[in-house]
């Protein structure tokens, strides 16, 4: 018997089993189907898991969609999270006031090593989003609007110590130069406007995004997300940043309340 093998396959497994189940818990009630095209499974491997997780209590059955949603049970699965599910449902609160008079989705995100990850979405609120993200998505520091923003927003000893990662991580000493050179182009960019924007590569939707600060340095950022085609950046500073900084704000309160 091979054991790695089975470890390797035992892995997989696992692992498809949380793909599965973290989709339903951020998409909300869906099919088998579409369960299978989001997280690239076959469709009977994807209806073998989720009758699985029905059996476990994990998922529970959802007539309207004709499909499964997540159930209570899933609560347990964070507990040890708990005092930060509390804070996070503020935050949450605090961004769907503002979408609701914006409609555009907003999302407060935190810094990970060379990423950003959200913690906080509405994009399932907002009848405007293109893409939608879930909550634990990331993106690397040096291609988004939030990344720069929280550095521009932080000591150099902050951003010392994501440059040390950057190169670490690239690992080439070209690639690691460029990497880094655009972070600090879009850092003293963000710096001298109070605020940054970035539109991804093959992306229809934009980003605007203010710092939420911790004292001294950016605890994370609030963006924005827009359709780049029917507003300037100059028209989203004109129009939608004194919003954005009040959602910042908001946050920033929820935070340390």
């Amino acid at each position: 018997m091979d054991t790695k093998s089975d470890d390797v396959a035992q892995i997989r497994s696992a692992k498809r089993v949380l793909m599965v189940l973290e989709y339903v818990n951020q998409e909300g009630p869906t099919t088998v189907s579409a369960i299978a095209r989001a997280v690239s499974l076959p469709r009977a491997t994807a209806g073998r898991i989720v009758a699985t997780l029905k059996s476990l209590g994990y998922l529970d059955e959802d007539s309207a969609a004709q499909g499964v949603r997540a159930s209570r049970r899933v609560l347990n699965l964070a507990k040890g999270f708990e005092p930060e599910l509390d804070r996070m449902a503020k935050i949450r609160t605090a961004l769907s006031g503002f979408t609701r008079k914006l409609k555009w989705p907003l999302v407060f995100t935190r810094p990970s090593g060379i990423n950003v990850e959200i913690a906080a979405t509405t994009d399932l609120e907002s009848p405007l989003a293109i893409d939608r993200y879930h909550v634990g998505f990331r993106l690397p520091m040096c291609d988004s609007a939030s990344g720069a923003v929280m550095l521009a927003a932080s000591s150099e000893a902050v951003r010392e110590r994501v440059y040390g990662m950057l190169e670490h991580e690239q690992g080439a000493a070209a690639k690691t130069a460029a990497a880094v050179n655009e972070l600090q182009a879009r850092i003293r960019r963000a710096e001298a406007q109070g605020y940054a924007w970035h539109r991804r590569a093959g992306k229809r939707e934009a980003v605007m995004a203010i710092p939420v600060r911790d004292g001294g340095d950016a605890l994370g950022a609030v963006g924005i997300r827009y359709i780049h085609s029917a507003m300037t950046p100059e028209d989203v500073a004109r129009t939608l940043l004194p919003q954005v900084r009040e959602a910042a704000a908001a946050v920033e309160q929820a935070w340390h309340a």
